[in-house]
């Protein structure tokens, strides 16, 4: 299926979805929103699992807070 014909499958409602922002995700230059990836495991008829990572770039540790003087 074209990015575009993905497009209007999808049919999205929370914002306007081009093939443009489809192409950006397929190639990891942007993450797609919850919403969207929900939508988009409907249509394709697979888990949302398959299509969310749980890996996170999180810091070693946590900065310290700042404190106010």
């Amino acid at each position: 299926m074209s990015q575009t014909g993905i497009v209007e499958r999808l049919d999205y409602q929370e914002s306007p979805l081009y093939a443009a922002q489809i192409s950006n995700f397929e190639q990891g230059k942007r993450e797609p929103p919850l919403q969207l990836l929900l939508a988009y495991a409907r249509l394709a008829n697979i888990p949302l699992e398959i299509l969310a990572d749980d890996e996170l770039d999180l810091p070693a540790q946590l900065p310290a807070p700042r404190t106010r003087r």
